[in-house]
């Protein structure tokens, strides 16, 4: 299936104008859109046969009588008022971030059931895992910057954290957040009920200063300790079919778990954060070895897919070398300040010099791709 014949219909020509250019700039390839600010022209199109996968419809339209075409989703965009809602009909927040609001109506859409019901992105998704032996090493940061980058390249990346206590929160925010967490994301990956893409993009939430998609931590964190080998390899698959992002950097727990093995066989790039020192020069090289071992397919691709990354180095020091002698760092990161009182910075990823000194990691992420600055932040519909 390929893009979704979206209706929009609101007697508020300014509110309908704005709602329709926010889905055209920020999803070109989700869906075909045809709007209306009068019943009289809405039924005129749906009495041709006019096709319509989903119908948003304003409340007040909705209050002449039912609307309906063929098998369409008819949700009603409810502004508040006095005036009820007709029953038998999903509703969702009219003025509400114009990025949730969408988020609501795929949702809403996704639990109908339909099978197949793909949507095609601009690229082929990369999966990129944000991985290192030790604790420490700045991996989150690493991933959540390289994430904030690519977005500000023109390209859409997705933060996705698999560590057993996310941290996902000290660098991501949404204005208005999804009520659905990763807690959702589990539940639809053990239930393997189809429409997993549309799912998946219901529960996300994009950050309000940078564009960047994720999702909340789960409800509890013991949750996710029930993520499977094959629950991994389902969400990866899912994210690479629908292809809605250009990037999804995984940053995974530190060490060598099942969820990273699952993580790493899948990845078309690993970033190996590495810190300098003796003591951890070891734990690196044990660790590359351990990548070698997962299977022939990743051994065969090592050298092309395995980026080792030497963070947090001073000025003026010499570092002791942590990789075998056929590896050489794709980027050298020196130590920047972040979230620490007086750094100025919350967190890293805020650090022009942090985020220069990653900036190299995008280029082999991304090779070749527009530098034309992506909207991002959404787009607040409330008036």
């Amino acid at each position: 299936m390929g893009r979704l014949s979206l209706v929009l219909a609101d007697g508020d020509t300014e509110y309908l104008g704005k709602l329709e250019r926010y889905i055209i700039v920020n999803y070109p390839q989700r869906f075909d859109i045809i709007s209306f600010a009068s019943n009289e022209k809405l039924a005129g199109y749906l009495d041709s046969n006019g096709k319509a996968d989903i119908m948003l419809v304003g409340k007040e339209l909705m209050q002449v009588g039912p609307i309906t075409a063929n098998q369409a989703k008819t949700v009603i965009l409810d502004g508040g008022g006095e005036k009820p809602v007709l029953p038998g009909y999903d509703t969702v927040e009219k003025y509400q971030h114009a990025d949730r609001l969408v988020a609501d109506i795929l949702r809403l859409y996704a639990a109908r059931g339909i099978v197949d019901c793909s949507i095609p992105g601009r690229h082929r998704t990369q999966v990129i895992c944000v991985c290192s032996p030790c604790g420490g090493s700045g991996k989150s940061s690493i991933a959540a910057g390289c994430a904030v980058i690519c977005e500000s390249r023109g390209s859409r990346a997705f933060y996705l954290n698999l560590e057993s206590v996310p941290s996902t929160e000290m660098f991501f925010h949404s204005e208005f957040p999804s009520e659905q967490s990763f807690s959702n994301v589990i539940y639809h990956l053990k239930g393997k009920y189809g429409n997993m893409g549309l799912k998946l993009e219901g529960a996300s939430n994009m950050d309000s200063k940078t564009g960047v998609r994720y999702f909340r931590p789960p409800e509890k964190l013991s949750e996710m300790n029930e993520l499977t080998e094959q629950d991994i390899t389902l969400l990866l698959d899912t994210f690479k079919k629908s292809a809605a992002y250009d990037t999804v950097f995984v940053d995974t727990g530190s060490g060598f778990s099942q969820t990273n093995t699952a993580v790493m066989k899948l990845a078309d790039v690993i970033l190996l954060i590495c810190t300098p020192g003796q003591g951890a020069s070891v734990k690196y090289k044990e660790f590359i070895k351990a990548i070698e071992d997962i299977g022939d397919s990743c051994e065969a691709r090592r050298n092309e897919r395995l980026l080792p990354v030497l963070n947090r180095v001073v000025a003026g020091r010499d570092t002791i070398s942590v990789f075998p002698g056929e590896f050489e760092p794709a980027a050298v990161i020196p130590e920047c300040q972040g979230g620490e009182p007086g750094s100025g910075y919350q967190v890293l990823t805020e650090n022009p010099a942090f985020l220069s000194g990653i900036g190299t990691l995008c280029g082999y992420v991304l090779p070749g791709r527009a530098d034309t600055a992506h909207p991002g932040g959404g787009e607040n519909l409330a008036v």
